[in-house]
């Protein structure tokens, strides 16, 4: 069976007090800690902790049930959490969220880690996508 390809484009990166910009539309979102450098208006990206799906980023990101465990990743003052979101329709997000779990293993997730319920599924990434690989393939397990 031919494998299911999407595209996907990163629009950009959120820190934690600017999450009100995140979109509100669906698609996947990723969480990082980073850095970021006031001077210069620089964000750096340090490590991915979780990829999830939503049908609205900018109304369901910010109520995140696990923002304690974000919080925690933390080690330093000058750290903060960082988003990225790229829109996927409604029908396919959960799809391409669960391949990028599968491919990059988020220590965050849990589901989708050991186990991809899905036919064969490639996905090209595009945009700011720092930590994340140019293009994934997953496939369920036999």
């Amino acid at each position: 069976m031919p494998a299911q390809a999407f595209e996907v484009a990163f629009n950009g990166y959120w820190r934690e007090p600017k999450i009100s910009g995140l979109p509100a539309q669906s698609g996947v979102f990723c969480v990082y800690v980073c850095s970021y450098n006031p001077a210069d208006k620089a964000v750096v990206l340090l490590r991915l902790l979780y990829i999830g799906e939503t049908g609205n980023a900018n109304g369901t990101i910010a109520q995140d049930r696990l923002w304690p465990e974000w919080k925690a990743a933390l080690r330093h003052p000058n750290q903060q959490i960082c988003f990225s979101f790229a829109p996927v329709e409604s029908r396919s997000r959960r799809q391409v969220a669960a391949a990028l779990i599968h491919a990059h293993q988020p220590p965050g997730n849990d589901e989708f880690k050991t186990n991809f319920p899905y036919e064969p599924t490639v996905v090209t990434i595009s945009g700011r996508a720092d930590l994340l690989k140019a293009k994934v393939t997953a496939n369920a397990e036999e």
